[in-house]
């Protein structure tokens, strides 16, 4: 498991260094101190919480996924999906997404 302190994001980048080119997959982990940054109502998490967060040095991190992934978002993009895992079941049937 590879984990890393995030310096930046897009749309915030940080002063230190350029940005690698990861993606973002909408999962999150909080420890109950981030709840302190989040507005009241709606708001963003990337745009005020972690900004927020970075501007008070604390600690965000991210874990990069060497693995399979893949968008499913929409059914295409699930029926895509379930069609490549079949085809990766048929090489290496004892591969575990």
């Amino acid at each position: 498991m590879r984990k890393r302190a995030s310096a930046g994001f897009l749309g915030h980048p940080a002063e230190v260094a350029p940005l690698s080119a990861y993606m973002f997959t909408g999962v999150h982990v909080f420890e109950p101190d981030v709840f302190r940054y989040m507005a009241q109502g709606a708001f963003s998490i990337t745009r005020t919480t972690y900004p927020a967060m970075m501007a008070a040095e604390e600690p965000v991190y991210g874990y990069v996924f060497e693995g399979y992934w893949r968008v499913l978002d929409t059914f295409s993009g699930l029926a895509e999906g379930r069609k490549e895992m079949e085809l990766l079941r048929a090489i290496a049937p004892n591969l575990r997404p």
